[in-house]
C-alpha cells in the first residue's frame, strides 16, 4: 500500500482539477454570482489558512503568508506554538499588506495566530472574535480589548486562551498599557459567569475574582444571551447588560481551565506579564482538593455525571461502575478507536434494538460520549432465560433467537476501548477485566521461562553429551529443542479461543499461570458464606444434575456460571469440573473458609485448588443511549430547492410557481438592451451584462421569470409541480440564485442549504480496514482504485481479505446512493441545459459512484476535505479513516458530519450566499478545500490512535496497578509519523466478521410515541441487573417531563402568536386580532397540548412504579398549576 499512496494522491489532485477546470468554465458565463468557483483550493495547510484569513482581510491572498507559514515550519517544526506569534508579530508590523490603525494591526495579529493554532479550519478566528478596542484606562492610559463571540468556543479551551496571550503579546511591541480593572467590572464579570449555564468548567468566586483582576488586557465581548445580568448593568466599559457568552466562555474553559498549559506557553514566549498564572494555578489546585480529611482506597470512583440531561426514550443499560453494566476491555476493532467504541452485537439485539451502528451512547469513561460499532471477537452478553437457563450469547443470529425468552441481562457483555482514548483524555489505566489475548501473553512468558529452566539442566547434560558427540551434533540438538517449544506456543496461539477444560486446568497448574478466562467466574461477588453453600451443594453428589434449589440457583447467577434447568434440575456440564477442581474435597474446608474472612475469594480458591486465579470482571463502564444513528439529506426550514425569495406572496409553502407577482426586497441590475430591471448580473431574458444598483423593494412577474427559465432549460422540465423558495434572502448583497436551478432541484427531489450546495448528513464512525464484501464492491473496481493486496500484504484475490483503507476513502450508507445519484443527474442536466456544456457523471446506478469525489464538512468549521467514496453499507452511519475524521477537526464520539458531491460544490456554491450575521457567514461553507490529506495537518487527537496489533503483557500489569497511560509504551499513529510511515501499516488488536452486522436503526426512531420508547426504556431497565427499574423511572420524570412541563407551562405565559396566513411571528398579538400583513386569523405558538403530554404518562408511572413521595407530590402541584391554567381535565391526554 505504501508504494501506492503518491499514485492515490496524484489522482485526487488530477480528479479536483479536472472538475474544477470545468466548473469555473461554467461560472465564466456569468450566470453566478461569481465568474470563477466560490471554493478556495488548497493542497496544504498553509494556503488553507491564508485562504481563510482572507475572507476576512482581502488583501491577504496571495501576498505571501502561505509561503512565510512553510517557511516557519522548516525551519521550527509543524505546529509550533512560535509560529502563531511569528505571524502574529510579522502582520501587525505590516510585513505581509499594510494595515493602517493599531487596532486593526492587533486584530490582524490575533486573527492569523488563531487561525494557525487551528488550522486554518475551524472559523472561530474570524466569527469568534468579534474586535479588539483600544480604551482607556482611569488614568488615561491606552488599553487593549478584545472582545468575543459565541463561535470563539469552536477553537477549543487552549486557541482560546492562546488568543488573548496574542493580544497582550502585540500590546507589548506597541507600548499600550495593562488593562486595569474596576471592582465593579470585576464583580460584573463573577455575577456574569455563574449566570451562564453552558461552560465546561464551574469555579468558585476567589478564582473568577482572581483571574480578572490580573488579566494585562480585558476581555470582553457583545451580547449573546437574550438576558440581563441581574446587576451591575451600566458600567462605563461594559456595552451590553446582557451575557456575554464569548467572555464567558474564554474566561472558564480557555483561561482557566488550560491555566496550567497556558503557563508553559506565557514561559516559552517569555511574557512576563503572565507570572501571576502559576499563583493561579496553585490557588485553583488549593480550593478544588478535597479538604475534608477523609480517605478513599478507590482508585476510580463512580463518575454519574453522563447521566445528567438525561432524556426520556433513551435508554441507561448501567449505573457508574455496577456489577453486570459493560465490561471495560481494552483494544482496537477496525471500526473504534478515536472516541468510537465497540460492543458485542448480540449486546445491541438485546437492547431492543435502541443501539444500532452508529448511535451514540454517553458514558462514564474515559471521554464523555461515543459512537458504537460491532466486534464479535469480545465477549457478548449473559442472560437468564424465562425458563431459568443462563446462557452467554456468542452471536448476533443467536441473539435474535433468544430475545423474547429473556427475562434478566445479567450481563451487558464487553465494551472494547482503546488505549488511545486513555492516553488523550488523560485517564488513569484501570484494571481490564480477565481475557484472552491477557492469557495468551502470560502463557507465552511461562512458556519461555519454563524454556530457559530447561537450558539450565540442558547444560549439566551437555557435558556428558559432548564426551560422546561432537559440537556439532550438540547444537543440533539444542535447535530441535527450541523448535519444539517455539511450535507448542504457536498452537497454543491457534487455539487461543477454543481451550478445552482439562488443557485450560494442566496449563495452569504446569506454568503458574491464571485459568483460562472462559472458565474463570466471578468470584467476588459472592460471599463466603455463599461460597461454602456452593461447595457443599456440588459435593452433595457425584453426578451432574443438582436437585433445583433458589439460594443454589442464585450463587450460579452471581458467579454468571452459565447453567441449564431440565425437570428441576440445574445441569452444569463442563463447568461442574471448574467448580470441583476449585473447592476440592476437603474435611477442613468449612474452617479454611471462616477463616479467611480478610482474604478474597480468589485468593482463597487459588490457595485450596492450586490454580491461580485472575478477576474476571474488575471495572464496568456506566452508560446510556445519546443521539440515535442518522444518514439522511439535510433540509432547511421548508424544505426549499432554491435559494429563490418569494416573501409572503409564496403563501405558507413558499411556492414560487403559484404566484404571478413578487415584491421583495433584492440587489437591483438594470438590463440596458431589455430596458428593465432584472435579479442578476447577466440578463436572463437577453444573456447580456446588466449593470448592479442599489438594494430595493420592487415589483417583479414571476410568471415571466418562470416562463422564461423553462426556455432557458428547453422546456425539458415544465413537469415540475411544486417549486420551492425560500421567505426571504439575508445576504449581504441580496442576491437570489436563478430560478433554473430550482427547477432542475425540483425535478430531481432535492433541497438545498444556505449556501446552494446539496448536503448530506450522516454520523461519523471510524475504520482502517474493510473487507471488498462488506461495502459491496468488486474486487475488480477495488483494483481499479488502486486496492491491489490487502493489509498484510497478500495480493488481493478474495472478497473476504481485510485491507487497509486509504487516508481519504469513505463508505457510505446505501440510502446515501439514492441522494447521490439525483445529484449526480441534477449536475448534468444542470451542466447540459443551463451552461450548455457535456454531462459529467453519466451515473445511471449507485455502483457508478464508486470512484466519485465527495467534499467532507463539520458544522464548525469552514475547509472541507476531499474523499473518494470506494462502497456502501446498510448502516446509516458513514465509515471514514480517523484521519479524515481528524481532517474535519472531529474525533467519533457521536457528532454527524455534512458531505456534498464535489462538482455540485464547484458549481453552486458561493460566500456571497450566505447570510450576513455572526455565526453564519462563513461557519459550516466550504469556504476553502483540502485536496490532499496530511497528516501532520489534521487534528492532533489522532496522533494518540493506537495501530499496534496487540496490547503487550506490560499494559495488562500497569492497568492492574493504576498506572497512568503515559507510563506504558504502545505504537500509536505519532510513532509512525515519526518512522515516515503514517499512511500504511496500522493495525488492530480485534477484528470482527462484519462491522455492521447488528441492527441497522435504532428503535427510538422506529417506536412512533414517546410513551412507547419509554415503556422500551423501563422493560430494559426492568431486565438489567446494572441498573433499577424504579430508579430509571425517577430519573424519567424527574430530569425530563417534570423540567418539560414546567418550562412549557412557563413559556405559554410569555408565548408568541403565529400568523395562519403568512407564518409571520408577533411578540404581542396585534390589537386588530389579525395579521395586520395578510389579514389572515392569528394562533398560538404553544398550546395546551403541548403542556399536558407528559402529564398522564407521568401520573401512570408513578402509580404502576409506586415512585417516591416527593415525585408525587411534584406531579401533583404541576398538575393543579396546570388545571389553574387550563381548567380541571377529567381525563388527562396521553402521549398517544
Amino acid at each position: 500500500m505504501a508504494n501506492n499512496i503518491e499514485t492515490y494522491r496524484n489522482t485526487l489532485n488530477q480528479e479536483v482539477e479536472k472538475q474544477a477546470a470545468i466548473a469555473n468554465k461554467a461560472r465564466a458565463k456569468g450566470y453566478d454570482l461569481e465568474k470563477t468557483i466560490g471554493i478556495k483550493i488548497s493542497p496544504d495547510k498553509a494556503g488553507r489558512i491564508e485562504g481563510l484569513f482572507a475572507t476576512e482581510f482581502k488583501e491577504a491572498e496571495g501576498s505571501g503568508i502561505a509561503e512565510r507559514i512553510r517557511e516557519l515550519e522548516a525551519q521550527l517544526g509543524a505546529n509550533n506554538i512560535k509560529i502563531a506569534f511569528n505571524l502574529a508579530e510579522e502582520i501587525a508590523a505590516n510585513k505581509f499588506f499594510n494595515i493602517p490603525s493599531i487596532e486593526k494591526k492587533i486584530e490582524a495579529g490575533v486573527r492569523l495566530g488563531l487561525t494557525y493554532l487551528t488550522s486554518g479550519i475551524v472559523a472561530a478566528p474570524l466569527e469568534g472574535i468579534v474586535c479588539i478596542k483600544l480604551k482607556k484606562n482611569d488614568d488615561g492610559s491606552d488599553y487593549a480589548a478584545v472582545y468575543f463571540a459565541g463561535p470563539i468556543r469552536a477553537a477549543g479551551g487552549t486557541a482560546q486562551a492562546v488568543s488573548v496571550l496574542l493580544t497582550d503579546f502585540i500590546r507589548q511591541k506597541y507600548n499600550i498599557e495593562k488593562y486595569k480593572i474596576t471592582r465593579d467590572e470585576i464583580e460584573r464579570g463573577v455575577l456574569e459567569i455563574n449566570s451562564y449555564s453552558t461552560r465546561q468548567y464551574n469555579p468558585v468566586d476567589e478564582e473568577i475574582r482572581f483571574m480578572l483582576s490580573h488579566l494585562p488586557v480585558e476581555v470582553s465581548g457583545e451580547g449573546t444571551e437574550d438576558y440581563e445580568v441581574p446587576n451591575y448593568k451600566n458600567l462605563p466599559r461594559i456595552e451590553t447588560p446582557n451575557i456575554r457568552g464569548g467572555f464567558c466562555l474564554v474566561i472558564t474553559e480557555g483561561l482557566m481551565l488550560k491555566a496550567k498549559k497556558l503557563m508553559k506557553i506565557a514561559e516559552k514566549m517569555s511574557l512576563s506579564s503572565w507570572g501571576w498564572i502559576d499563583d493561579y494555578v496553585k490557588l485553583k489546585e488549593k480550593i478544588h482538593t478535597n479538604t475534608d480529611g477523609k480517605k478513599t482506597s478507590a482508585k476510580v470512583l463512580p463518575n454519574y455525571k453522563y447521566l445528567e440531561e438525561l432524556a426520556a426514550g433513551r435508554p441507561i443499560f448501567g449505573y457508574p461502575s455496577v456489577v453486570g453494566g459493560f465490561r471495560l476491555r481494552y483494544g482496537r476493532a477496525r471500526t473504534s478507536g478515536f472516541a468510537a467504541y465497540a460492543i458485542h452485537p448480540a449486546s445491541a439485539v438485546l437492547s431492543d434494538g435502541f443501539i444500532a451502528v452508529g448511535t451514540q451512547l454517553k458514558v462514564e469513561r474515559p471521554g464523555k460520549s461515543t459512537v458504537i460499532s460491532f466486534c464479535d471477537e469480545i465477549e457478548g452478553p449473559i442472560v437468564k432465560l424465562k425458563s431459568g437457563d443462563v446462557l452467554q450469547l456468542t452471536s448476533r443470529e443467536q441473539a435474535e433467537k433468544m430475545k423474547k425468552e429473556v427475562e434478566s441481562i445479567l450481563f451487558w457483555g464487553d465494551l472494547l476501548i482503546s488505549y488511545g482514548d486513555f492516553l488523550h483524555n488523560n485517564h488513569i489505566l484501570i484494571p481490564s477485566g480477565y481475557v484472552e489475548e491477557w492469557w495468551i501473553q502470560e502463557l507465552e512468558k511461562a512458556v519461555i521461562g519454563s524454556k530457559d529452566k530447561e537450558k539450565d539442566k540442558d547444560k549439566e547434560n551437555n557435558q556428558k553429551i559432548n564426551d560422546i558427540k561432537n559440537e556439532e551434533n550438540n547444537q543440533k540438538i539444542n535447535d530441535i529443542k527450541n523448535e519444539e517449544n517455539n511450535q507448542k506456543i504457536s498452537e497454543i496461539k491457534a487455539k487461543k479461543y477454543s481451550v478445552s477444560v482439562n488443557d485450560a486446568l494442566d496449563l495452569s497448574r504446569k506454568y503458574k499461570i491464571p485459568l483460562y478466562p472462559k472458565y474463570t467466574f466471578w468470584w467476588k461477588e459472592i460471599s463466603k458464606r455463599e461460597l461454602l453453600t456452593l461447595y457443599n451443594k456440588i459435593w452433595q453428589q457425584e453426578s451432574d444434575g443438582f436437585v433445583f434449589e433458589i439460594d443454589f440457583k442464585t450463587i450460579l447467577e452471581k458467579l454468571r456460571c452459565t447453567h441449564n434447568i431440565k425437570n428441576n434440575l440445574v445441569w452444569l456440564e463442563e463447568n461442574l469440573i471448574i467448580l470441583r477442581q476449585l473447592l476440592p474435597k476437603d474435611a477442613k474446608i468449612e474452617q479454611r473458609i471462616s477463616e479467611s474472612e480478610n482474604i478474597s475469594n480468589i485468593d482463597l480458591l487459588s490457595k485450596i485448588s492450586g490454580v491461580v486465579l485472575r478477576e474476571k470482571a474488575p471495572c464496568f463502564i456506566g452508560c446510556r443511549m445519546g443521539r440515535p444513528e442518522k444518514a439522511q439529506m439535510r433540509a432547511m426550514r421548508g424544505s426549499p430547492c432554491s435559494l429563490f425569495p418569494v416573501g409572503l406572496d409564496g403563501g405558507r409553502l413558499r411556492e414560487v410557481n403559484n404566484m404571478n407577482k413578487m415584491n421583495i426586497k433584492f440587489r437591483d441590475f438594470f438590463c440596458s438592451k431589455c430596458n428593465k430591471s432584472v435579479l442578476w448580473g447577466v440578463c436572463p431574458f437577453c444573456k447580456s451584462q446588466t449593470t448592479e444598483k442599489q438594494i430595493i423593494s420592487a415589483e417583479h412577474d414571476i410568471k415571466t421569470l418562470l416562463d422564461n427559465a423553462h426556455l432557458n432549460l428547453k422546456n425539458k422540465f415544465k413537469q415540475v409541480e411544486i417549486l420551492k423558495g425560500v421567505r426571504g434572502l439575508s445576504s449581504e448583497r441580496m442576491i437570489p440564485e436563478r430560478i433554473e436551478k430550482g427547477i432542475l432541484r425540483s425535478f430531481h427531489n432535492l433541497t438545498i442549504f444556505k449556501d446552494c450546495t446539496i448536503r448530506y448528513d450522516a454520523i461519523d464512525v471510524p475504520i482502517t480496514h474493510f473487507k471488498p464484501k462488506e461495502i459491496g464492491t468488486s474486487i475488480e473496481k477495488l483494483r481499479k482504485l488502486g486496492y491491489f493486496e490487502d493489509y498484510l500484504g497478500n495480493p488481493l484475490k478474495q472478497e473476504d481479505q481485510i485491507c487497509e483503507l486509504f487516508a481519504q476513502d469513505v463508505i457510505m450508507p446505501e440510502n446515501a446512493s439514492d441522494v447521490f445519484v439525483s445529484i449526480s443527474r441534477f449536475v448534468d442536466d444542470e451542466l447540459e441545459f443551463f451552461y450548455n456544456l457535456s454531462r459529467y457523471y453519466s451515473i445511471k446506478t449507485a455502483n457508478d459512484l464508486i470512484g466519485h469525489l465527495v467534499i467532507g464538512l463539520a458544522p464548525h468549521t469552514s475547509a472541507g476535505i476531499i474523499g473518494r467514496i470506494i462502497g456502501f453499507t446498510p448502516a446509516f452511519a458513514q465509515f471514514a479513516h480517523p484521519y479524515w475524521h481528524a481532517a474535519k477537526r472531529r474525533n467519533c464520539d457521536g457528532d454527524e458530519d455534512g458531505f456534498m458531491l464535489l462538482m455540485d460544490a464547484l458549481l453552486n456554491f458561493s460566500q456571497q450566499y450566505l447570510p450576513n450575521k455572526r455565526g453564519t457567514r462563513i461557519m459550516d461553507a466550504p469556504i476553502v478545500l483540502t485536496t490532499i490529506l496530511k497528516v501532520e495537518e489534521v487534528d492532533d487527537e489522532v496522533y494518540h490512535l493506537d495501530v499496534a496489533d496487540h496490547y503487550p503483557l506490560e499494559f495488562y500489569e500497569a492497568a492492574f496497578c493504576y498506572d497512568a497511560p503515559s507510563a506504558v509504551s504502545i505504537d500509536l499513529v505519532e510513532n509512525k509519523m515519526k518512522a515516515g510511515t503514517p499512511y500504511s501499516g496500522l493495525k488492530f488488536t480485534h477484528n470482527t466478521t462484519c462491522f455492521y452486522d447488528g441492527p441497522h436503526t435504532s428503535s427510538y426512531k422506529t417506536l412512533t410515541t414517546m410513551l412507547d420508547k419509554v415503556m422500551a426504556e423501563l422493560e430494559i431497565a426492568k431486565k438489567a441487573v446494572s441498573v433499577e427499574e424504579t430508579d430509571v423511572a425517577n430519573l424519567v420524570i424527574q430530569c425530563h417531563f417534570i423540567k418539560d412541563i414546567r418550562g412549557n407551562l412557563r413559556s405559554f405565559t410569555t408565548q408568541t402568536v403565529r400568523c395562519t396566513g403568512c407564518n409571520e411571528i408577533f411578540r404581542r398579538p396585534p390589537l386588530a386580532g389579525i395579521c395586520p400583513k395578510c389579514k389572515k386569523n392569528l394562533t398560538l405558538t404553544i398550546h395546551e397540548g403541548g403542556i399536558r403530554k407528559y402529564l398522564g404518562p407521568s401520573l401512570k408511572i408513578v402509580e404502576k412504579y409506586r415512585l417516591d413521595e416527593y415525585t408525587r407530590q411534584c406531579l401533583d402541584l404541576i398538575l393543579c398549576q396546570v388545571d389553574a391554567v387550563f381548567g380541571k381535565k377529567t381525563n388527562q391526554n396521553t402521549l398517544f
